[in-house]
């Protein structure tokens, strides 16, 4: 190849250069822009993904509200019905005085009316109504009118006074939707939720509100109820609760937002118009056009047996609660720094265009740079030290003042021996030699071991260092770059101990699972299994005693109930100690009580429980009823297994805005308790639930005096 066409060569590769290197500003603009767009794609689809799971989480929140809810009227209605299915008559005082202690204004908002409603064939109408009337009310009346083969009109209902007085002696048999929920109820032995209804109550109103009834069947004692047929015949009742829908749903979702999400709830499968029971917002999104949307669901749930839809929509501004400003960040910021590296990359085009202009220049541009590097040294937020080869101080930058405690006139100078701990300078001295040696531009130090600095008070503290060297004019610098990283080394620390008393915590949990499974099973075997083997052992005797000497069978018969009777009150004591049901019927005041009694009971100790009167109104959030019950049940359970007491007491109190409620004992006194040593799980416990709800927990105790057990509970 001739030089001629090299040079041509080489002419057109620098042409070629030169306009890569004009345009090259316009190409990192557009290439810019393209990264900002995407950028902000990216966030605008993180808003939208966080917006849908906001939205998930509401959806289940208010279904896990509403299934709650509806559990807890369901265990209302069965112990009414356990009333009536314990005593043969149950007069008008003895059911209003239930109702009022169960306070349903405000533990249940919602129901309309609890009431019990008898089930009599059409022969025994008139003795019915001879019964009622010589009983309770000489004015009772069966309506509407009419002779039919069934009535199962209203008998008691509380409370009773306004609409609710007008109700009684209505014969619920008369209207289809009402029948078939009560024939379904019936039939099955299940709680049964009818379809949508208007409540009698609400008959004369001017705004009318959608209604429901839920429905307990009570039977006869002694008749059998294996089959459907068996259950009619025994059928003797029906406790019922009437709800009025709106009234139940406001009051069960009260902390749900309804100005960013509707809940529309439609009796049945389908969502028609006809059947809605209740609307969020009174419009129905659930028939616009654009149903559904990217915020809507549809969700179907099964109460007491009946199904309900669902319908869920946000309000358009719902995804701008998730939006924290990330894609109009995106936008503008990589806008501006697409501008910037538009204007430094037009500065890098223009100047190497001017390079062959600016070559005068050079000595000033250097001087710059200088000055630029001192300004960078100065203005670091890590400790920057340049020795000589001897190790002799010459830059020590303001964060090395900060760091060492030392000013740089006392510093420069001075041997990089005075801030390094005695043990350390041999190793150090050598390390130096060592790195000078290699010719290695730079490192980073203490990769086998740790590295400690000490200041001018003579305080060592863990560090981060690297270090580079360079030839100066003939002489060898070494510029070393420090961090101190006391606060890295202490999280490091406390995260390792998090993280080992995390796994600690969870082997306890699963043992404490385990053996509470264990001692389920062992309950259920021994007492539940052993008692129900006894009963079918009665049950064989006494099918072959039905057929040749009825005596003998009556006479075994109460022998079958008593165990019966055990197997029932096992099974309850079994459900008790995992959740009691006064904690959700009654309340967490009754719930404390019963469980300082059982505790008590147990350990054979006596004990005392005062709670103030202003507290017995008080209710608790659920999440902080649970946290509260199961501090003291835990605290109780020390007393019970480590105390060695004689006597506890329990006392609850407000104090301003918080829920106290102290523990106190006067057994052995708890030893000083570490809470960063393995063990005292139980204690860990009671403190994590405090905290989680926002209280806090104290326990102290001296030998031999006993132990006292603070909890502080915000009520708000």
């Amino acid at each position: 190849m001739s030089l001629l066409t090299v040079a041509k060569s080489r002419s057109r590769l620098l042409s070629l250069l030169r306009r890569v290197i004009v345009n090259l500003p316009w190409l990192v603009l557009v290439l810019s822009l393209v990264s900002t767009l995407a950028a902000w794609y990216m966030a605008r689809a993180a808003v939208h993904e966080a917006a849908k799971i906001g939205f998930a989480a509401d959806m289940t929140e208010v279904i896990s509200e509403i299934e709650q809810r509806m559990r807890a009227y369901e265990q209302v209605l069965r112990s009414g019905a356990a009333i009536f299915a314990a005593n043969a008559i149950v007069d008008r005082e003895t059911w209003l005085a239930y109702v009022k202690d169960l306070r349903i204004e405000a533990t249940y908002p919602g129901i309309q009316a609890v009431g019990y409603a008898q089930s009599i064939d059409g022969r025994g109408k008139d003795a019915f109504l001879q019964t009622i009337r010589g009983r309770d009310d000489a004015r009772y009346q069966i309506w509407p009118d009419g002779d039919r083969a069934a009535y199962v009109p209203i008998v008691r209902i509380a409370p009773f006074e306004g609409a609710n007085v007008k109700e009684l002696g209505y014969d619920l048999y008369t209207e289809p939707i009402r029948r078939v929920a009560l024939d379904r109820a019936g039939d099955s032995g299940d709680a049964t939720l009818s379809g949508k209804v208007t409540l009698v109550q609400e008959q004369a109103s001017i705004t009318k509100q959608a209604g429901t009834l839920l429905f307990i069947p009570v039977y006869r004692r002694g008749m059998p109820q294996r089959t459907p047929k068996e259950r009619r015949l025994a059928l003797q009742g029906y406790v019922y609760g009437g709800f009025r829908m709106f009234d139940l749903m406001r009051n069960t979702l009260d902390n749900h937002n309804f100005e960013n999400i509707d809940v529309e709830i439609f009796d049945g499968a389908q969502a028609q118009p006809e059947a809605l029971l209740f609307d969020g917002d009174a419009v129905l999104h659930s028939f616009a056009k654009d149903f559904p949307t990217p915020f809507s669901a549809v969700r179907h749930i099964i109460v007491a047996g009946r199904p309900w839809t669902l319908n869920f929509s946000a309000h358009a501004d719902f995804p701008t609660a998730f939006d924290t400003g990330s894609p109009r960040f995106a936008i503008i910021g990589g806008s501006l720094m697409s501008l910037m590296l538009f204007g430094a990359a037009w500065m890098l085009s223009r100047a190497w265009r001017l390079a062959d202009t600016r070559a005068q220049s050079m000595t000033s541009a250097y001087q710059e740079s200088e000055a630029r590097l001192e300004r960078i040294i100065h203005s670091a937020m890590d400790a920057i030290i340049t020795i000589d080869r001897d190790q002799n101080i010459i830059i020590f930058n303001p964060a090395a003042e900060k760091m060492f405690r030392c000013d740089a006139a006392d510093a420069i100078g001075q041997t990089l021996e005075r801030f390094i701990p005695e043990r350390f300078r041999s190793a150090h001295h050598h390390h130096i030699e060592r790195f000078d040696a290699t010719g290695v531009t730079s490192r980073a130090m203490g990769r086998q071991l740790n590295l400690f600095g000490m200041r001018a008070n003579g305080d060592e503290f863990p560090i981060d260092a690297s270090i580079s060297q360079l030839d100066h004019e003939g002489t060898k610098l070494f510029t070393v770059v420090l961090r101190d990283i006391t606060a890295r080394k202490a999280a490091e620390d406390a995260l390792r101990a998090s993280n080992l008393k995390l796994r600690e915590l969870s082997t306890y949990v699963e043992s404490a699972r385990e053996a509470e499974r264990i001692r389920i099973a062992r309950e259920i075997h021994d007492d539940i299994a052993g008692t129900l083997t006894a009963v079918k052992m009665d049950l064989v005797a006494m099918q072959g005693l039905a057929k040749t000497d009825v005596q003998a069978l009556e006479e075994r018969l109460p022998h079958s109930i008593r165990l019966t009777d055990v197997a029932v009150s096992t099974t309850r004591r079994i459900i008790n100690d995992l959740r009691p049901s006064i904690l959700d019927n009654l309340g967490v005041w009754a719930a404390i009580e019963w469980q300082a009694g059982e505790t008590a009971q147990r350990a054979g100790i006596a004990h005392h429980v005062e709670i103030t009167d202003d507290l017995l109104s008080e209710e608790l959030p659920a999440p902080r009823t649970t946290a509260l019950f199961r501090i003291v049940q835990e605290a109780l359970s020390n007393v019970w297994r480590h105390a060695q007491a004689t006597y506890v007491n329990v006392l609850a109190y407000r104090e301003l805005g918080d829920v106290i409620v102290t523990i106190e004992d006067d057994g052995i006194g708890a030893r000083d308790i570490d809470l960063s040593k393995t063990g005292h799980w139980g204690i860990i416990g009671m403190y994590e639930r405090a905290r989680s709800q926002g209280g806090q927990v104290s326990v102290t105790g001296k030998r031999g005096h006993g132990t006292l057990v603070v909890i502080r509970m915000p009520l708000e």
